[in-house]
């Protein structure tokens, strides 16, 4: 049973751990205009038309929040931009 509970512990401590250091990596500028790179790439290739995004930051409380975001049409011309 002792080692049981050890077990249990080991892997609540790394499931915290892992879900902290996510978190904290997520709040790092260098990380978030990184994830910010990737989301303009992907809607890129789903749209066709150019897309511009400052940075995307991820909350606590899991929301997603995307600064400076611009969107071009399909004939170059600013469709949307958002501060």
């Amino acid at each position: 049973m002792n080692i049981v509970k050890r077990i249990f512990r080991w892997v609540a401590g790394i499931v915290i751990g892992l879900y902290l250091a996510i978190t904290l990596m997520i709040n790092i500028p260098l990380i978030q205009n990184w994830l910010a790179n990737g989301v303009e790439s992907i809607l890129e290739g789903l749209t066709g038309a150019n897309v511009s995004i400052g940075r995307v930051i991820v909350n606590w409380n899991g929301r997603l929040i995307v600064t400076d975001l611009m969107v071009d049409d399909l004939q170059g011309e600013e469709m949307l931009k958002v501060a």
